[in-house]
Parts: structure tokens; C-alpha cells; sequence
């Protein structure tokens, strides 16, 4: 790189100019590939979160304190909170538990709103997808919009098979 701006140099301005636009694009258009590439990229769970590899004991309701504990998983997470519909989607989250031999990890939201992820996602009653304690992806289904994902168990599974990787049995 620093050979291509010494020979530059001895340019005149305007290919100087030339040559450094085109360079800026490139890398450009690198960057935007990589982000949209790995931001529509799918994840694996856990192994914990795969019914079908382990045989520990599971603990579907966590705590705040439980939650920040989980750094370095990836699994999918229910904030419950006060939605009319939460029946429905305890029901869809069993369906596709069942279906997929996979767990779900669920958080009432007055122990969410203690952890960190409280200033990036602060509704209640959401699915997030968290890797390595980052939230990579969420459904607000007080939203709505987003009511299709409730009343529709197809569609859910559309959405969440995105962005995970799920075993059917």
C-alpha cells in the first residue's frame, strides 16, 4: 500500500484523485458486503439448547443475574411482559420447542430490565436471538406488525429459521 502512494506521488493531481476515489470505493464495497453478509448470517445454538445433546437439567425461567451469566452462549430468549396473547405464545414456543428439539430461555421483564441488554431492547414480550452476549437479531411482538409471527406458527418458524440453525426431530 505504501508502494501504491510513493508511485502516486509523481502523478499529477487530477489521476491522483482518480486513483484514490476508485480505491475508496473498493474498500467500500468490501465493507458493505462483509456487513450485510454477516448480518444476515445463521447461528447454531448452544449445545445446552439442543434437546437432543445434552442431558442437564433445564431451566426455561432464568433470572437477571442468570442471564448476565451467559456471555459466551448463543440461545434464544422470550422477554414475557404484559402482552393479551402470552397463551398463544407459550404455546408456539412448545410447538416449536417440540418440533425442533431445541430449548428456549425465558425472562420476565422486571428481571430484564436489570441486565445489560435493557438499553438496547427495552420492550417487553420480544424473542432475541443473542450470540456470545450480544443480541444479532429481535421480533417486539407488541408490535403490529408483527402479529403475523403470533397467530401464524409458520411464520414464526420463518423468522426464527433466518437466523438459526434448528434440527427437526
Amino acid at each position: 500500500m505504501a508502494f501504491m502512494i510513493i508511485f502516486i506521488i509523481g502523478w499529477s493531481s487530477m489521476k491522483k484523485k482518480i486513483i484514490l476515489c476508485i480505491i475508496a470505493f473498493i474498500i467500500l464495497g468490501v465493507s458493505i458486503f462483509t456487513v450485510i453478509h454477516f448480518m444476515n448470517q445463521k447461528v447454531h445454538l448452544s449445545n445446552e439448547y439442543y434437546k437432543k445433546r445434552t442431558n442437564e437439567p433445564y431451566q426455561r425461567e432464568i433470572t437477571g443475574e442468570k442471564l448476565e451469566k451467559l456471555d459466551q452462549k448463543t440461545f434464544i430468549l422470550y422477554v414475557s411482559g404484559s402482552n393479551p396473547n402470552f397463551s398463544k405464545i407459550e404455546d408456539l414456543i412448545k410447538i416449536v420447542e417440540e418440533k425442533y428439539s431445541t430449548q428456549f430461555v425465558m425472562i420476565d421483564f422486571g428481571e430484564f430490565k436489570g441486565t445489560k441488554y435493557y438499553p438496547t431492547i427495552k420492550y417487553s414480550s420480544c424473542f432475541l436471538i443473542i450470540q456470545n452476549g450480544e443480541v444479532i437479531d429481535s421480533l417486539d411482538l407488541l408490535d403490529e406488525k408483527n402479529q403475523k409471527y403470533i397467530n401464524d406458527e409458520q411464520e414464526f418458524e420463518k423468522w426464527l429459521l433466518k437466523r438459526v440453525y434448528l434440527e427437526k426431530k
